[in-house]
C-alpha cells in the first residue's frame, strides 16, 4: 500500500509593489501648488502689481486704458469684478493668479503625455511596438512604453512645476498666469483635434483660442504657431479641423485686436523692456527659461562670460532635446514643439534688431514653458543616459531652490509696504507727493503709495499727486506745482529701481520735517517756506 502523499503546494509569490503611474505626477503637481501658493504675502507691491490694484479700485472707464496699458481689458474687466475680500491684502490679491497657475500645471500632464505617447502620433503612424522589442530596448531613453512615457510626463511635469519662471510669475498680480494656463488649454485642445475626430475639441479650440487672443501680445503666440502647426499637415483631415477651428476663434478676436491695437498706436505706446546689449540679453533669456532660471534684470555686463557660458549648454541640451528620437520619423509633434520654442525667441530678436530696443523680456516667452520644459528635460535626461540622481539635482532640487529663494527674494525692488507703514502717521489730509516719472505709463509711479493707502481709507486724488519729467528741474517744476494747487505740504518720494535714487532737493526753499526710509525706496516731508503760502497743519 503505497502511503498517502499530500500534493506539494508551489511557494505563494509575494506580490511586487508597484507604484501607480499616477503617483509621480500628483506628489509633482502637489509640490507645485506649494510652493505657488507660499509666502505670496512675503514681497510687497511693486509698480507693476500696483498698476493693476489702482486701475482695479479705479472709476476710470477700461476703455481709457486702452492705449496705455498693453495688458488685455479683459484682464482689468475679470480684476474689478473681483469680490473686496481679494483687495485687502497682498496674498488674497496675488492668490487668483496663483490658481490659474496651478490649474495649468493640472492640465499640463495631459499635454505632455499627447506629446509623448506612442499611439497619439500627429502626421504619421503610430510606432510599433515590435520595433522596440530588442535586447536594448528597454535601456534606450528613446524607447517609450508605457512605463518610459509615465516617467517621462512624470519629470516633465516636476520641471514644469518648480520652472522658476512659473513660480515667480504665478506670484505677479498681472496678466502673465493667465496667459500661460490659456495657452495650455489652447496647446491641449489642438492636440487634442488633431488626434481624435471630436466635435468638442473642435469647438473647444474655437472658443479657447479666442480667449488666448484676447490676452494682448503674448496671448496670440500659441494659437499662431498652432496655425503654423497645422499648415505643415493640411493635407490631413486632422489638420484641417485644427485650422477651422483656429480660423474660427481667431476672427471673433479680430474685432477686439483692431480696437486695441489703434487705441495703442494713437496713445504712441509701445512697451519695450530690458536693458543692456541685445547679445547679452538674449543668452540671459535662454538662461531664464532654463531649470536654473536665475534672474537677469537689467542683465549685468560683469556676467556676461559666465552667462554666455552657461546659456550656450543650455542650448546644446536644447538641441539634444529637439533631435531625440522619442517621437517616430514624420510625427510632427516634433515641429511642434520647436515652432513653440524657437520661433518666439526669433521674432523678438528681429523685432529688437529691426527697432533697436530690447523686447527679449521673460515675460513675453511665457507661452514657451511647455516646450522649454519638454525639450530641455529630453534632452537631458538622453545626454545623463536618464541618471536619477543627475536628474533628480538639475531638474528638481535646482530650480525648487532658484524658486524658493525667488519667492521671499525682493531683488531691487522697493520696499513700498514698510515706506508707506513709516509715513502713515505723519500723512495729513492735504498733503502732496511728488516723483519722477517713469519710462511705463501716467501715474505709474504713484501705484504702490495709492494702493496702501486705499488699504487704509485713505483716498489720494490726482490733485494730490505730481510727476516731475526733469530731475534737475524738479525744485522749479514742484513749486509750480504748489503755487497751482495751495498748501506747503509735500512729500518727495524715489525709488532705486527706476529713478536711480535722483530725489529732488527742496532744501534751499524749504525745511525738511522728516525723512522715512525703506529698502530700495525713500520719503521726505517738506514744508515749503513761501510767506504767501497758507500753512496746513503742523508736522
Amino acid at each position: 500500500m503505497i502511503a498517502d502523499s499530500k500534493p506539494s503546494e508551489s511557494p505563494r509569490l509575494k506580490p511586487r509593489w508597484r507604484i501607480p503611474p499616477s503617483l509621480p505626477i500628483l506628489v509633482a503637481i502637489v509640490i507645485g501648488v506649494l510652493i505657488r501658493v507660499a509666502w505670496l504675502n512675503a514681497k510687497p507691491l511693486w509698480e507693476d502689481e500696483a498698476w493693476t490694484f489702482v486701475t482695479a479700485i479705479s472709476d476710470r472707464p477700461l476703455v481709457d486704458i486702452a492705449g496705455a496699458d498693453p495688458h488685455p481689458m479683459s484682464f482689468y474687466f475679470v480684476v474689478r469684478h473681483l469680490p473686496a475680500w481679494f483687495l485687502s491684502s497682498d496674498w488674497a490679491f496675488r492668490l487668483p493668479h496663483a490658481i490659474a497657475s496651478c490649474v495649468a500645471l493640472v492640465l499640463i500632464p495631459f499635454v505632455f503625455r499627447r506629446l509623448l505617447s506612442p499611439e497619439r502620433g500627429v502626421g504619421a503612424p503610430i510606432r510599433d511596438p515590435m520595433a522596440d522589442s530588442g535586447p536594448s530596448a528597454r535601456t534606450r531613453l528613446e524607447t517609450l512604453d508605457d512605463s518610459s512615457t509615465d516617467r517621462l510626463v512624470a519629470w516633465c511635469t516636476l520641471v514644469f512645476a518648480l520652472l522658476p519662471l512659473n513660480v515667480r510669475y504665478a506670484q505677479d498680480a498681472r496678466a502673465y498666469a493667465f496667459c500661460q494656463l490659456a495657452g495650455v488649454i489652447v496647446l491641449l485642445l489642438y492636440l487634442k483635434c488633431r488626434q481624435e475626430k471630436s466635435w468638442a475639441s473642435i469647438v473647444g479650440l474655437a472658443i479657447a483660442t479666442s480667449i488666448s487672443m484676447h490676452i494682448d501680445g503674448f496671448g496670440w503666440i500659441t494659437p499662431t504657431l498652432c496655425g503654423v502647426h497645422a499648415l505643415l499637415g493640411v493635407r490631413r483631415s486632422d489638420a484641417r479641423r485644427a485650422i477651422a477651428a483656429l480660423v474660427v476663434g481667431g476672427l471673433s478676436a479680430i474685432p477686439y485686436v483692431y480696437f486695441r491695437m489703434t487705441h495703442m498706436m494713437a496713445a504712441g505706446e509701445m512697451h519695450a523692456v530690458g536693458s543692456g546689449r541685445l547679445g547679452r540679453a538674449f543668452a540671459a533669456r535662454w538662461l531664464e527659461l532654463s531649470p536654473i532660471g536665475v534672474a537677469f534684470d537689467p542683465v549685468p555686463a560683469k556676467y556676461a562670460g559666465a552667462i554666455w557660458f552657461v546659456a550656450t549648454v543650455a542650448a546644446l541640451v536644447y538641441v539634444i532635446g529637439m533631435t531625440t528620437s522619442v517621437w517616430r520619423k514624420g510625427d510632427q509633434r516634433r515641429w511642434l514643439a520647436v515652432l513653440l520654442f524657437a520661433v518666439p525667441f526669433a521674432g523678438l530678436t528681429a523685432l529688437s534688431l529691426l527697432t533697436g530696443e530690447i523686447y527679449i523680456f521673460k515675460k513675453y516667452l511665457i507661452p514657451t514653458a511647455p516646450a522649454v520644459v519638454l525639450l530641455f528635460t529630453l534632452g537631458f535626461l538622453r545626454i545623463t543616459r536618464g541618471s536619477f540622481l543627475c536628474a533628480l539635482l538639475v531638474l528638481c532640487v535646482v530650480p525648487l531652490g532658484v524658486s524658493a529663494v525667488s519667492n521671499v527674494r525682493a531683488g531691487d525692488r522697493a520696499d513700498w509696504r514698510s515706506l508707506y507703514d513709516g509715513i502713515r502717521p505723519r500723512i495729513q489730509a492735504n498733503d502732496a507727493f511728488a516723483q519722477e516719472r517713469h519710462l511705463n505709463y501716467p501715474g505709474y509711479s504713484f501705484g504702490p503709495l495709492c494702493a496702501y493707502a486705499w488699504r487704509d481709507r485713505i483716498l489720494l486724488d490726482d490733485a494730490q499727486l505730481f510727476e516731475y519729467t526733469d530731475a534737475a528741474d524738479s525744485a522749479a517744476s514742484i513749486h509750480a506745482f504748489m503755487d497751482k494747487r495751495g498748501g506747503d505740504r509735500i512729500w518727495t518720494i524715489t525709488t532705486n529701481w527706476m529713478a536711480r535714487d535722483r530725489m529732488a532737493d527742496l532744501g534751499a526753499t524749504a525745511d525738511r520735517i522728516a525723512e522715512v526710509r525703506a529698502r530700495g525706496c525713500r520719503a521726505t516731508l517738506w514744508r515749503l517756506r513761501s510767506s504767501g503760502r497758507a500753512p496746513t497743519g503742523g508736522s
